[in-house]
């Protein structure tokens, strides 16, 4: 940010720091008399929150698990969000903070390889830092530098993998791995970085005339994604055999199909991330479709361009709708030893809510949304998932991130604000 910039800029977007990094929030008069309605107080109470939360040197960092301490993963996490709810937001002291935190923590363009010993998701890191730098100009570098991991991280066969592996157009959690061998991948990796690429491509194309040859290696690697996504929504035109089951005969292997019904599973490689279990018909054992995966997958399919009106689209919207619980993953067994269902309650609210505004669809879910979200709000204005912690929705960082992707996402539907099939935020 420039340091010109004068303390009532600060105060007039609720955000003042010192010179010495402490921050204090404060409104003016005009903000405090603003009348707002209950999806902005609660997206306000939201960033609040968040914001108070900022570690000095201008990281997000997890006072729950070891693993996140860093700040590599959650600070771009969090700062994505909080950027999409505010585009002036990305002039402030505290993303500035934040932005200069990620570049001192890159190694090699990349974001979570700063420990030599221990990776903090380098995918995810990456994508969503991809995503906080592509709202700004005055960082083609490091754009660059992490648009070139993402697509290299893409498992193609400069990594080894020929167009009949089941990984092959996915993403996992990055890092290096032997040629052939993806390590853990899954859908949801593949999703953000999709969108923090499509984004990319989008700013790229208006910033830069002679962008003709990134664009032709991004619509290589959309159209490889799309390979993989077709995998995992069991779609008809798939030749590929799905992943087989421990229980199969080598013959059962080469022979396997499944039905499809519009929605996705999670992973053709991590078998034991598929939380919709087993399907089986008289003549087909399958992976069951189910609601965070089918709302990822969709996602990612917009995401890699394909239209709104395209048929694959269009079957899984229909599946989502048919499955509308919002309160429980459709297609997760409820009667698991552990609770899935409950363990992503709050990613289920985030991706869910995003699903639905990217496709158009109407109702009240906005409303309920918000109303739901409040009662599981602190006075401190966090929200923490006390049902389980088995995928960290018990950080009160990650679990208000999410809850505030929600809220956003819900409040862009109650103000009328439509979506496009290219649009990623």
């Amino acid at each position: 940010m420039n340091p010109s910039i004068s303390r009532r800029v600060f105060l007039v977007s609720g955000i003042a720091a010192s010179i010495l990094g402490s921050r204090v929030r404060t409104l003016n008069a005009t903000e405090q008399d603003e009348v707002r309605s209950p999806s902005q107080t609660l997206i306000k109470s939201l960033r609040d929150y968040l914001l108070a939360q900022q570690s000095p040197d201008g990281a997000w960092r997890s006072q729950t698990y070891a693993l996140l301490k860093s700040g590599q993963a959650l600070t771009p996490f969090v700062l994505s969000i909080l950027q999409d709810c505010d585009s002036k937001f990305v002039e402030s002291v505290t993303a500035a903070q934040a932005h200069s935190w990620m570049i001192n923590h890159m190694r090699n363009g990349v974001l979570g390889v700063a420990d030599p010993d221990v990776l903090e998701y380098p995918v995810f890191a990456s994508a969503f830092a991809l995503r906080c730098f592509n709202a700004m100009s005055d960082h083609g570098a490091v754009v660059d530098s992490l648009r070139r991991f993402l697509i290299g991280e893409q498992f193609t066969e400069s990594r080894g993998f020929p167009k009949t592996h089941l990984a092959y157009g996915g993403w996992g959690f990055g890092g290096p791995q032997p040629a052939g061998q993806t390590g853990h991948m899954d859908l949801a990796h593949t999703r953000w970085v999709l969108a923090a690429l499509r984004d990319s491509g989008h700013r790229r194309a208006v910033a830069d005339a002679d962008s003709a040859k990134e664009q032709s290696q991004l619509n290589r690697t959309f159209a490889n994604a799309q390979h993989f996504l077709r995998l995992l929504q069991k779609h008809p035109s798939e030749r590929r055999p799905q992943p087989a089951f421990e229980h199969t005969t080598s013959q059962d292997k080469t022979q396997r199909t499944a039905v499809y019904d519009g929605g996705f599973y999670f992973s053709p490689i991590v078998l034991a991330a598929n939380k919709g279990r087993i399907g089986q018909t008289q003549a087909q054992t399958f992976f069951r479709s189910y609601a965070t995966a089918t709302c990822d997958g969709v996602i990612a399919l917009l995401a890699s361009g394909v239209d709104m009106n395209d048929e694959r689209v269009v079957a899984a919207k229909k599946w989502l709708q048919q499955h509308d619980d919002w309160e429980y993953p459709d297609g997760i067994p409820r009667d698991y030893p552990e609770p899935w269902g409950e363990a992503v309650y709050f990613y289920h609210q985030a991706v869910r809510a995003e699903a639905y505004w990217r496709l158009g669809i109407s109702g009240d879910w906005a409303d309920q949304l918000v109303d739901r979200l409040r009662r599981h709000q602190s006075p401190d204005g966090s929200i923490v998932n006390r049902r389980s912690g088995l995928m960290k929705e018990n950080d009160p960082l990650m679990c208000s991130a999410l809850a505030l992707i929600a809220a956003h996402f819900a409040d862009r539907q109650l103000s009328g604000i439509p979506a496009s099939s290219t649009a990623t935020r």
